[in-house]
């Protein structure tokens, strides 16, 4: 009883420190300062991050520190393949952002650097991205004007106040790709000349397999024993040498249930590679099969042949690959969500989509499509 007292009265202090400080600019505004904002997932970096150079190199914020405010989750990318055109770094611990504890810290580290311009471009905004949008104290914040997905429609209004400037989306359907190229061009008033994510990578072939078993949310994964029956058909046709499993901590699970599944001998590293260590792993081989995940985005920036395997979700928007990006990847679907046309699936599944079954594809299927791949 005590405690809950308690918690409330010290929310209600933060709230309104919040109040009267943070939502204020800064007083101490220093010239020529830019805060790049991005919370989001690993996929959305990659798929984001080739526009930094860009930044740092246009006549607008050429003469710019750039600090980089991201998500700890992708540190490692970051801080090893973006350091040229990053000054600094601020990281977030997305889910400690819920206790208003380390949320009024961040928040207040922030707002203390005086940031001249904050730029968001984030085009699903959120509560939290927001949050640190609003309480900045930047003298100018822009961002994108956004969807309702993460938003109720009276919040993002009340939000949408707070940004100096927000950036109109070109088209309701959008590849997240051009989605980052309209936001850039727009903000800078120029053409930019890039065709796709792309990370500088000396790569090779070798003849082994990389399998990333994981994803975030359960409907986006594949049965490990589909994995397993896959693997076996792989290498019987292509006497494949190696089959190496990937992904965080959290996905050994999935790695041991292939392995127990399986005749082959597997290399499990599930929890022992680096972002940056996976991209040497992945840049050596021969085929990369995941689900609709991080390292799918990796492996299509790396240029290398990969094949995802998806229910659907967010059709259009983070797969497929449109064709004139001419990428090395092949995503497949259930077959409902082929039954539809491309206009169709656009406006039924450029959305989250859960109710899709994505095991309805058959280990046939996709070893088919994918004998075809590395034949042609």
């Amino acid at each position: 009883m005590i405690n809950s007292f308690y918690n409330k009265v010290v929310r209600k202090l933060y709230s309104l420190a919040e109040d009267i400080w943070l939502k204020k600019q800064s007083f101490f505004i220093k010239k020529n300062t830019l805060l790049v904002l991005r919370l989001d997932s690993i996929g959305d970096y990659i798929i984001f991050r080739n526009f930094i150079q860009v930044l740092k190199e246009s006549e607008k914020y050429k003469n710019y520190s750039i600090t980089l405010c991201g998500n700890v989750w992708w540190k490692d990318l970051a801080e090893n393949l973006d350091a040229a055109y990053i000054d600094r770094y601020i990281w977030i611990d997305y889910p400690k952002m819920s206790d208003f504890k380390y949320c009024y810290k961040m928040q207040k580290k922030i707002h203390s650097k005086g940031y001249e311009v904050l730029i968001h471009s984030t085009f699903s905004r959120d509560i939290i991205s927001d949050g640190i949008v609003i309480h900045s104290g930047a003298k100018e914040k822009i961002g994108y004007n956004g969807d309702l997905i993460n938003l109720q429609k009276e919040q993002k209004d009340k939000n949408d106040l707070s940004y100096t400037v927000l950036i109109p989306s070109v088209s309701k359907f959008r590849f997240e790709f051009y989605r980052n190229l309209d936001f850039f061009e727009q903000l800078l008033s120029k053409k930019i000349d890039l065709l796709k994510p792309k990370i500088n990578h000396l790569t090779t072939i070798e003849n082994k397999v990389v399998i990333c078993p994981g994803a975030k949310d359960a409907f986006r994964r594949w049965s490990p024993i589909n994995f397993a029956k896959l693997s076996a058909l792989l290498k019987n046709e292509f006497g494949i040498e190696e089959f190496i499993i990937c992904g965080s901590y959290q996905d050994s699970w999935f790695a041991k249930q292939i392995i127990d599944n399986s005749n082959l001998n597997f290399t499990d590293v599930t929890g022992k590679l680096s972002l940056i260590q996976l991209i040497e792993l992945m840049a050596q081989a021969k085929l990369i099969v995941t689900n609709d995940s991080g390292p799918f985005h990796i492996a299509v920036a790396l240029d290398k042949t990969v094949v995802c395997l998806s229910n659907g979700n967010n059709y259009g928007r983070f797969t497929p690959y449109p064709e004139q990006m001419d990428t090395k990847s092949l995503v497949i679907y259930p077959k409902q969500i082929l039954s539809f046309s491309e206009e169709e699936r656009l406006k039924k599944f450029c959305k989250e989509v859960k109710d899709v079954d994505i095991n309805e594809i058959s280990v046939d299927l996709v070893f088919s499509e994918i004998k075809k791949k590395l034949s042609n």
